[in-house]
């Protein structure tokens, strides 16, 4: 390959000339061109997976933030669930016979409550969880003057043997507010 020469003065003490090959001088240049250009590829490429893995993890906390948020700050849907002496299951005994009904009725003595939706559930405590057996809703039940819940219905269960817990839970008629008891019985 014919080489193209450039012949320039030494500044050296002694006086001579030196050939330099343009082609190894642009080869050179080339080189460091590319790696300026890797930098920049690797610079480029370090920006993007900035982009595609830490904007959506910060976005996430961001969105995970302002959802908690909302759902903490909700004033007008929280429930207040009281355990007093206001509400009282009658007729429920601590002891039942296997295939004995259990009927049950709810008293309900709070005069902040006129009216609202009865929940009654039996949970079997037996085994280590407690599993509901049985739950059933009276809907608009209104307390009227004797406070006698069900009204014009009943809550009747035949249970099998085992160790059971009724809880009978009012809410008011905006389900902001609520009473409820428990008590637990046993069928043998």
């Amino acid at each position: 390959m014919p080489s193209l020469g450039i012949f320039v003065v030494s500044s050296s003490a002694h006086l001579g000339w030196q050939r330099f090959n343009l082609f190894d001088i642009l080869l050179r240049t080339k080189i460091t061109i590319d790696i300026k250009t890797q930098d920049e590829e690797k610079i480029l490429m370090t920006s993007k997976g900035i982009l595609i893995f830490i904007i959506p993890i910060l976005f996430s906390f961001v969105y995970g933030t302002v959802v908690l948020g909302s759902a903490f700050n909700v004033q007008g849907d929280t429930t207040t669930i009281n355990f007093s002496n206001s509400i009282e299951i009658l007729s429920l005994q601590s002891i039942y016979a296997n295939d004995e009904e259990i009927i049950v009725q709810i008293s309900v003595s709070d005069e902040e409550y006129d009216c609202g939706d009865l929940y009654i559930t039996i949970y079997d405590v037996s085994g280590f969880r407690k599993k509901v057996v049985k739950q059933q809703a009276f809907f608009d039940q209104c307390l009227g003057g004797s406070g006698i819940l069900p009204n014009d219905d009943t809550f009747s269960e035949k249970l099998g043997a085992g160790e059971y817990l009724l809880e009978a839970q009012f809410f008011d008629k905006n389900g902001s507010k609520s009473l409820s008891t428990s008590h637990n019985f046993r069928v043998e």
